[in-house]
């Protein structure tokens, strides 16, 4: 078995298949057999031959099979009802991480004693601690545990796929930096692990799935150019990707065709491109919701699309735009956790739109509840403040008199920073053309006449 072994942990699964086929049925085959499975995404079958036992090795693999195919709930009550251990806990977190439970994630991570654990398990904790800080933006943390897990690839990992391990790890680094719209350091990131992509072919091109690491890769780095901005390098790592696609195994070609439509639709979506974005946006939606059918991908990637798909639509499609915003809005309630500044931005700016496309008060008011939370988390959210402002102001239209004291506060520091100026003169527009007090109609013409008239439409 030490053969099969060095493959396996070689990330060479169809070669460990083709050496069980010749070995005898045991419960160390049968365990052997169900890693090989589901390195090649064979999750059916790995999951019959787990059901075959109950020792708890077998219970774990069972959950880890549920897990892959998308039964959630299923997987989550067995693995709670398993005894815990370092691997119990550390699948149990990462499932936990991966449905949005990210406070209950690290603290089962807490209970494990990182000396006590060697080798791949080691690895994994650094690594899962590292994710489920950046999803909780504790960015000096999670980069900590990267760089702590960079050094251990050289302790614990093969040689044959070390360069593969730096790539990843690499790539989480970055989205990290993404996420604080850090852009540029995103992409000095991203090119050195591209490096580390092209020396991971020239030492071993028969991992499996190895085009699905790099398409994925490729795809993060083409929307990490369009988000700075930079489209022609965006189109050439789009097309890198999509040349992947033949290569790709067909087990993971379904997943990864919804993939590239939705990171195509971001890419135009950034360059203005709102036609084209709505097609490709359209395309990831119907590709991903026949994969959630099939346990193949996250019902968080759908509400995405869906929520981009609302966003984007005008209002002659009304209805559709409140449809995608109600997909949206219960998995982005359940995932919060792992990216809360994108989702509560979320969250707000769909109950805005329903505010103004249903004309009714309460949507407008749980926006104005998830921007103050925004700006609990961080007061100097300028996005969040000016978001804030706009829904209130929007909400005047059905209410004049409840916000017109916030609004006059915010105003008046808005009127400081010469930036906001062509900002407020759009605001002092809309508040023209509401029903206010006689006070505040005299607060704003004294308000309009102080702001520099080089500005003024």
């Amino acid at each position: 078995m030490d053969e099969i072994k060095e493959q396996l942990n070689a990330l060479h699964f169809e070669k460990a298949l083709e050496l069980l086929k010749h070995k005898p049925h045991t419960k160390e085959r049968d365990l052997l057999c169900i890693r090989a499975l589901r390195g090649v995404y064979h999750l059916e079958e790995a999951l019959m031959i787990s059901m075959e036992h109950e020792e708890p090795a077998f219970l774990l693999e069972r959950a880890k099979c549920l897990f892959g195919l998308g039964k959630i709930e299923e997987a989550k009550e067995l693995l709670e009802s398993l005894k815990p251990n370092p691997n119990r806990n550390l699948t149990l977190a990462s499932l936990y991480g991966e449905v949005g439970e990210v406070r209950k994630a690290m603290f089962l991570l807490e209970q494990l004693d990182e000396k006590e654990l060697h080798g791949f398990a080691k690895m994994d904790l650094v690594l899962l601690k590292a994710d489920l800080c950046s999803f909780q933006e504790k960015v000096d943390l999670a980069f900590g545990y990267y760089q702590q897990a960079l050094r251990l690839t050289d302790e614990w990992i093969p040689d044959n796929w070390k360069s593969l391990r730096r790539m990843l790890i690499k790539h989480n680094m970055a989205d990290t930096y993404e996420q604080l719209e850090q852009e540029e350091k995103a992409i000095e990131i991203y090119e050195s692990a591209l490096a580390d992509m092209y020396e991971q072919r020239k030492i071993d091109d028969q991992i499996t799935d190895l085009a699905g690491y790099e398409m994925e890769f490729l795809l993060s780095i083409a929307n990490c150019f369009s988000n700075a901005q930079n489209f022609e390098p965006a189109d050439r790592y789009l097309e890198k990707a999509r040349e992947k696609i033949g290569k790709l195994n067909e087990r993971s070609l379904p997943y990864f065709k919804a993939r590239y439509a939705y990171i195509r639709a971001l890419v135009r979506m950034n360059e203005e491109k709102e036609e084209e974005a709505l097609r490709y946006f359209r395309q990831a939606y119907d590709l991903q919701k026949q994969l959630i059918r099939l346990g193949k991908d996250k019902c968080e990637h759908l509400a995405r699309s869906a929520y981009y798909l609302g966003s984007l639509l005008n209002d002659s499609k009304k209805e559709e735009k409140l449809h995608f915003f109600d997909v949206a809005t219960p998995i982005f309630e359940q995932v919060i956790e792992k990216e809360p500044s994108f989702y509560m931005g979320a969250l707000a700016d769909m109950e805005n739109e329903r505010g103004r496309l249903l004309g009714k008060i309460e949507h407008y008011d749980l926006a104005i509840d998830w921007y103050e939370k925004m700006l609990q988390r961080n007061e100097n959210d300028a996005l969040a403040n000016e978001s804030l402002l706009v829904t209130m102001i929007n909400r005047m239209f059905l209410d004049p008199l409840t916000y017109e004291g916030e609004v006059q506060c915010e105003l008046e520091q808005l009127r400081m920073e010469k930036e906001n100026i062509p900002f407020l003169y759009s605001i002092c527009d809309l508040l023209h053309r509401q029903d206010h007090s006689i006070r505040f109609f005299e607060w704003l013409h004294d308000f309009e006449r102080l702001l520099p008239q080089e500005f003024a439409a």
